[in-house]
């Protein structure tokens, strides 16, 4: 028994008509009958024949049918971001027409199984952001002659870009949010850097992911003492947990406390008690100094290490020992 794989011509010889009127049936690019497009089909569907192998078009054509694109974070992680889920909808709606499909992959270390920029057939690569790494990878592509295009990225001067005025669209949405009166503001950037670190930024200058560095200038164009708290990918759920963060009180206390000092709410009888602690002073020698009753300057102590958010009196000798070492290198350098 045979077990050649029926072809084209195979399918126009049973439905009586050419080779070329049979597969334009399949392929669609040119209108046929409906009489003579059943016919094809039924006669298809006889001979067992599904229709023509992409691999022989994608030889005939030059064309893999491919366009990969190249994510900086796993896939799982990537699509928890409602901005890239929009933007491959859109992207796919694009290439859809042209017959072309779309390759996902990411940049999360080389995995000798998996296709990469270099290895897979493509016929043109979308990145979204560029770093060290992928730039060897982007070399080896376009010197096959495979178009790049990368989107909010730097691949170097050849290599088209799509980008976004980072700056003046934060510091729109920050001139909104000034309108409708808040002034108490805080910042949840992207990551600062490939690390993927959360937390508060203190220095801008850290910053290395150009995207994130752009949106922090715009909107502390309008904020400019706001905090800043970098998050470990965009996405809701870190998103969610950064603002937790930043809507706990104690997190901003604590925070603006490092920044401040922190015994400027305490009333002058808490700051001589907090100046006997760093004396090494214990509750009762602290009573006797300041001829007040124990319980009392006990008292003082819960009061003061709320204000100052700390939770032990050991935290207050030391926040004194380093007041006095900051004074004294102060005075050492004049």
């Amino acid at each position: 028994m045979s077990t050649r794989r029926a072809t084209i011509s195979d399918v126009a010889r049973a439905a009586g008509v050419s080779p070329s009127t049979a597969s334009v049936v399949f392929s669609g690019k040119v209108s046929v009958s409906d009489a003579t497009r059943a016919r094809v089909l039924q006669a298809a569907q006889s001979l067992g024949y599904s229709g023509p192998d992409p691999r022989a078009a994608s030889l005939r054509t030059g064309r893999a049918g491919i366009v990969a694109v190249l994510f900086r974070e796993r896939l799982g992680a990537a699509f928890r971001d409602p901005v890239t889920v929009a933007m491959m909808d859109g992207l796919s709606d694009a290439i859809g027409p042209i017959g072309a499909g779309v390759l996902l992959l990411h940049d999360e270390g080389p995995d000798e199984a998996s296709p990469t920029l270099t290895s897979a057939p493509l016929d043109a690569a979308i990145l979204l952001g560029c770093n060290d790494i992928l730039q060897a990878s982007v070399d080896v592509v376009t010197r096959r002659g495979i178009p790049v295009v990368v989107i909010e990225g730097d691949a170097g001067p050849e290599v088209p870009r799509i980008l976004l005025d980072n700056v003046d669209a934060q510091r729109t949405a920050a001139e909104h949010l000034r309108s409708l009166g808040h002034r108490d503001v805080a910042i949840v950037t992207l990551t600062k850097d490939a690390s993927r670190p959360r937390g508060f930024i203190d220095d801008p200058a850290q910053i290395t992911v150009e995207v994130t560095r752009d949106r922090l200038r715009g909107a502390r164009d309008v904020f400019p003492e706001a905090p800043a708290y970098a998050v470990g990918a965009s996405s809701i759920d870190e998103g969610l947990a950064a603002g937790r963060v930043l809507l706990d009180e104690r997190t901003i206390t604590r925070r603006r406390r490092e920044h401040d000092d922190p015994t400027e709410d305490l009333t002058p009888s808490e700051v001589r008690v907090v100046d006997l602690i760093g004396e090494g002073l214990s509750n009762r020698e602290i009573a006797e100094r300041l001829s007040i009753a124990e319980k009392t300057v006990k008292n003082h102590i819960t009061s003061l290490l709320a204000k100052m958010g700390l939770q032990r009196r050991t935290q207050v000798a030391a926040w004194v020992a380093a007041r006095k070492h900051h004074a004294w290198a102060q005075d050492s350098q004049r």
